[in-house]
């Protein structure tokens, strides 16, 4: 695994963090984040490298895009995080998605065990507002 360019980085982080913050919070990944990260990912690799750097981020969307989908048909995961591994596949390619597949699945599987160890664990009632608690049935956190 090679590591990407800086700006590569920067998009890939801002994605992930954006998608992860939304899908604690809402239980889903926007497709407008994922139409972001992919025409992002693929505007910047075309734009930086060219025709190799159009079929670079292709090939990773490619890549990510089919072995993500069968996990979702068996129901193994969303249709969010297919599309947002497609699109950060976009972002760095082939090579490097296989290095993250990797780390999402060991760190998927952890989240997985604890899940299963603490079972009365409701994330939905966890309070992210910073001014205090939220009523129930209310949205005072957005």
């Amino acid at each position: 695994m090679s590591r990407p360019p800086l700006i590569f980085q920067i998009v890939l982080i801002a994605v992930v963090a954006m998608a992860a913050i939304y899908d604690i919070r809402f239980r889903r990944i926007p497709n407008w984040l994922v139409l972001a990260g992919l025409v992002i990912g693929i505007g910047l690799n075309t734009f930086l490298f060219e025709w190799a750097g159009l079929l670079f981020a292709l090939k990773g969307f490619a890549f990510a895009f089919v072995i993500y989908f069968p996990l979702y048909l068996l129901r193994g995961m969303g249709a969010g995080d297919v599309k947002l591994m497609a699109a950060i596949g976009s972002i760095v390619g082939w090579r490097n998605w296989l290095g993250i597949f990797i780390i999402t699945a060991v760190v998927g599987s952890a989240g997985s065990g604890s899940e299963r160890a603490y079972p009365t664990s409701d994330i939905s009632s966890w309070n992210f507002c910073p001014s205090g608690p939220r009523t129930p049935g209310t949205r005072s956190w957005m």
